[in-house]
Formats: structure tokens, C-alpha cells, sequence
């Protein structure tokens, strides 16, 4: 009986274990990650601003960047309210001692023994003992005597120097020339290869070319491209935000140029929508945009791309046909 207890213990623990794994899981992969865009432009002053604000799980994950002509990027993330990483452990980690003025070595000797640099600049440097001098005369005399018997071998060699110039003039002729033939053979030898490798890159390059405008034009391909850029087209439309605003407020130099622009845009206005908008300025150059933006988005979405994506085997077949070159 006991030991059933504990089994049954024991499987209750696993099974509590996997339903929180696959709650976790779920939340994930299900629970909207929100996001927030604000950014804003004037030519006048030069000023511009972007902030961007993630979350999830109502504030569990936060996210947050802003980019600013003051103060520049600045950037966090925090999870259960603890920082995960921030511009200003970046900073930290950049800093390096070589910043500073490098120590001496005895600076850093003292520093080793516990000493200040005053108390090794008062020590006075240790006499040397009368052995070390009786050494040093005991190796001046070897030296001495080194000289001479390298001084009679010269005088043996001069001797002998005319024969030994003559048997080396012969030497050198013949060498020259053979040196010469040789650098005249290995010459010809490099352009030959040289060619022969610069064909074979062409032939690769040119056989890389025809296999994949052969591929590009396979009916087979045509349909991946077409399955890849549908599954994109509904990436975008998830990812798209539920509130868009932009406004601009546009003046040129010359006011029929702004008038022409205002017509090019108000021609475009039926595909982008009425969240987009332009006042137009007929008085003085300016540019001044204010954007706002606010979605949600669910990992979900990548998780069924990939799977339809893995499991279509034409496509498959196709991109692993592409890679079989690469």
C-alpha cells in the first residue's frame, strides 16, 4: 500500500508538472504580445522622436526602447519587474581599465608588496659584491681570448681566399643561369595554372547560373514562390495594428510644388486609407510627421507558417533544391 501512495504521488507531481508546462506553452504561443509605436519629425527645430512599447501578459514582459535627439537610444526589458537587460549594462560592460593611464612596472611591483611608489622610490639599489666583479674580469678574459683564435682564422682564410673566388666565379655563372631557366619555367608554369583555375571558376560560375535560371523557371518553383508569398501576405495582415494614424504636415519651397504633391498624395489617399493625412503648407518649407501605432500580435501565427510551410512537400522539395547548390 505504501509503495502505491508514493506512486500515485509521484504521478500526480508529473502530471502537474506537464499541465503547467503545456499552460505555459499555451500562454505563449496564444497570449497577444501588444505593442505601441509613437514617433515624431520637425525640420524646423531638428527634433525627432521614436518610442516603442512592448508587453505581455498584462506587464509581465515589458519592453521598451525610445530614441530621441536629447538623449539618444535608451532601451530595457523586464521580466516580473527585474531587469533582463538595459542600455546601461551595455555601458558597464564597455568600460575597460585601458581607459585610464597605464601604471609603471614599478608602480604595479609596489602595489604587488603592499608598498606606496614614494616608499620604492627612497630605496636605494643593492651594491654589487667584489664575486660579480671578479666574474665579469674572468669573462672579459674569455672573450679576449675568443678574439685572437677567431682573428687567426681570418688570417688562415685570406690565404686561401683567390682559389676559393675562382672555383666560386665558376660556381655562380652556371648557377645564375640555371636560376635564371628556373624562374623563366616556374613562370609560364604559374600562368598556366592561373588560366586553367580562372576557367574552371567560370565554368562553375556559369554551370551556378544555368542551374538556378533553370530552377527559377520550373512550374514547380513558381508554385513554392507563390505558397511563400501568400503565407507572407497573411503574416502581414496579423501583425497588422488596430489603430494607424499619420499625420503630415508639408510645405515646399514653391507652393505649386506643394500643390502638386498634395494631388500626387490625395490621388494615392483610396489605397493607403483615411488614417493617413496631409495638411498642406502654401507659405513656408516644412516637414512635420506624427505617427502612432497600436497592435497585437500572436506567436501562434509563425508556429502555423512553419508548420505549413514543413509539411507542403513541394515546397520542401524545392528549397532543399536551392540549398543542393549553396
Amino acid at each position: 500500500m505504501i509503495v502505491l501512495t508514493v506512486l500515485k504521488i509521484i504521478g500526480i507531481v508529473i502530471l502537474c508538472i506537464l499541465a503547467l508546462a503545456i499552460l505555459i506553452l499555451l500562454s505563449v504561443l496564444f497570449l497577444p504580445l501588444r505593442y505601441k509605436v509613437r514617433a515624431d519629425y520637425d525640420s524646423e527645430s531638428g527634433d525627432y522622436y521614436l518610442n516603442l512599447d512592448i508587453k505581455w501578459f498584462l506587464g509581465i514582459l515589458k519592453i521598451y526602447g525610445n530614441l530621441d535627439k536629447e538623449n539618444g537610444l535608451d532601451y530595457w526589458a523586464k521580466f516580473f519587474g527585474k531587469k533582463i537587460f538595459s542600455k546601461d549594462d551595455e555601458d558597464e560592460e564597455d568600460f575597460e581599465e585601458d581607459d585610464y593611464p597605464e601604471l609603471t612596472e614599478e608602480y604595479s611591483d609596489s602595489r604587488a608588496k603592499g608598498e606606496s611608489p614614494e616608499q620604492t622610490a627612497g630605496k636605494e639599489e643593492p651594491e654589487e659584491d667584489s664575486s660579480t666583479k671578479v666574474s665579469l674580469t674572468k669573462e672579459e678574459l674569455t672573450e679576449e681570448s675568443g678574439e685572437s683564435e677567431e682573428a687567426k682564422e681570418e688570417a688562415e682564410e685570406e690565404t686561401k681566399l683567390p682559389e676559393i673566388r675562382k672555383v666560386r666565379k665558376k660556381r655562380g655563372f652556371l648557377g645564375k643561369i640555371k636560376a635564371f631557366l628556373d624562374k623563366i619555367s616556374r613562370f609560364f608554369q604559374n600562368i598556366r595554372y592561373k588560366t586553367k583555375a580562372v576557367c574552371d571558376k567560370i565554368k562553375s560560375v556559369r554551370d551556378i547560373i544555368i542551374y538556378y535560371k533553370n530552377l527559377l523557371e520550373d512550374e514547380e518553383s513558381k508554385r513554392a514562390f507563390a505558397k511563400a508569398w501568400n503565407e507572407t501576405k497573411f503574416f502581414a495582415r496579423k501583425l497588422k495594428p488596430g489603430k494607424f494614424s499619420l499625420k503630415i504636415h508639408y510645405g515646399a519651397e514653391d507652393p505649386s510644388e506643394t500643390g502638386i504633391n498634395y494631388g500626387r498624395f490625395a490621388a494615392i489617399t483610396t489605397f493607403i486609407g483615411k488614417e493617413v493625412r496631409m495638411l498642406p503648407d502654401f507659405e513656408k518649407k516644412i516637414i512635420h510627421a506624427d505617427l502612432f501605432m497600436k497592435g497585437a500580435f500572436r506567436l501562434y501565427v509563425l508556429l502555423v507558417i512553419a508548420c505549413r510551410l514543413y509539411f507542403d512537400k513541394r515546397f520542401m522539395k524545392v528549397v532543399k533544391r536551392f540549398r543542393r547548390r549553396v
